[in-house]
């Protein structure tokens, strides 16, 4: 098993979305500018729109939560990442 010190530290950038259609095209391209060797993730929560083809085309790695609620999808994004979560002054590993 490789420590977290031992792996290079990537940066993720984690979108919980609903129907965002209109908008995550934006949001991705703009991500991908601004963080251009982050790995952009978008965790669609069962839209009935389309979210994640938008995502998809705009290239976001998709992930789909088909348990509807904020909660739902918030869990799931932590499940899938090993990920180090800055807040203030401290530091969190998942």
């Amino acid at each position: 098993m490789v420590s977290v010190q031992e792996k290079k530290a990537k940066t993720a950038v984690l979108l919980p979305c609903y129907n965002e259609e209109i908008t995550i095209g934006k949001v991705v391209r703009d991500f991908k500018a601004a963080l251009p060797d982050a790995d952009v993730y978008v965790y669609d929560n069962n839209s009935t729109d389309r979210t994640a083809e938008i995502a998809t085309a705009e290239g976001a790695i998709v992930r789909k939560e088909p348990r509807q609620g904020k909660g739902n999808v918030i869990r799931a994004m932590f499940e899938d990442c090993l990920c180090s979560l800055r807040c203030g002054r401290f530091r969190h590993y998942f």
